[in-house]
């Protein structure tokens, strides 16, 4: 027989705090009477009728006794990391939005891409000028980017630098309403142009799309084009008045089947509350 060393300064020796943990994980007399009545009422139920249903009262002991002692959640293993990322991600899109340097566009759609996937992690690929072809016309048009899943399934998104005044107007219209200001109906447009020919582009454009960026995919995962979605990066509510923003949320929902029109601000908000959510999971480990 071979000597078990619990704590002290052996080689071999089983640390004191994971054999606590060994223990913690030894089933107790009481889940091994529960799980031997699970078994034998398993193989009874289709001849005897029990008052209790032993397969349920044993699913329920499990539930509430083996879940609580699993102190390492997914979340929580992860909570630091994940804390640190999107608080630093939120430190950084505050800065560049500060910072007040100016951006070409293309300069920018790149810093902020990494951003948006990050937050919105089920797009595994973006795919800059991605090709889609006018039905109406026959002509080959460029998307700002196009988003690929993590089954496939694609869409637009379209991303604008960080303007003032790019929402709805300064001034209330049309029966005390605020409306939107010109490039912002503009962009709505332009995305919505672009989705309606991807849908109509159909299979034929799944083949293309497929063919063009098959040696950027993973290997199990094929383009598909089935109602693809919009999204529009745009403009600051930080110095819109509250009844601009009430109006703007109008807008908003309005579009909200076609297209999700995300700003700035709103890229901050979330940022700042994952980060935190992260944050309080660690701290109640």
């Amino acid at each position: 027989l071979e000597s078990l060393y619990i704590g002290g300064d052996h080689e071999d020796a089983v640390p004191y705090e994971v054999f606590q943990q060994l223990l913690k994980k030894f089933p107790t007399t009481r889940e091994m009477d529960k799980y031997a009545s699970n078994r034998v009422a398993g193989v009874l139920k289709n001849y005897l009728v029990t008052e209790v249903d032993l397969e349920v009262d044993y699913q329920k002991f499990l539930n509430k006794h083996l879940t609580a002692e699993r102190p390492d959640k997914i979340l929580v293993k992860y909570s630091e990391y994940e804390h640190v990322k999107f608080e630093e991600l939120h430190d950084k899109l505050s800065e560049m939005l500060d910072s007040g340097k100016i951006y070409h566009e293309t300069e920018w759609q790149e810093l902020i891409l990494p951003i948006v996937q990050l937050i919105f992690p089920r797009y595994i690929r973006a795919f800059m000028e991605a090709p889609v072809v006018d039905t109406w016309w026959g002509k080959r048009r460029r998307l700002d980017y196009l988003l690929v899943d993590a089954s496939g399934f694609v869409d637009v998104i379209e991303i604008k630098r960080p303007e003032e005044n790019a929402l709805v107007t300064e001034e209330a219209r049309c029966r005390d309403n605020f409306v939107p200001v010109r490039k912002l109906t503009d962009a709505i447009m332009q995305i919505e142009k672009y989705v309606f020919h991807l849908k109509r582009w159909g299979e034929q454009g799944e083949k293309k799309l497929q063919e063009k960026y098959e040696d950027q995919l993973p290997a199990n995962v094929k383009v598909k084009v089935v109602n693809p979605q919009g999204m529009l990066i745009m403009g600051r509510t930080d110095k819109l008045r509250p009844e601009q923003k009430n109006d703007f949320e109008v807008i908003r929902r309005q579009y909200r089947n076609i297209v999700d029109i995300i700003t700035y601000d709103d890229l901050l908000h979330r940022l700042k509350v994952i980060s935190e959510q992260f944050k309080s999971l660690g701290e109640g480990a």
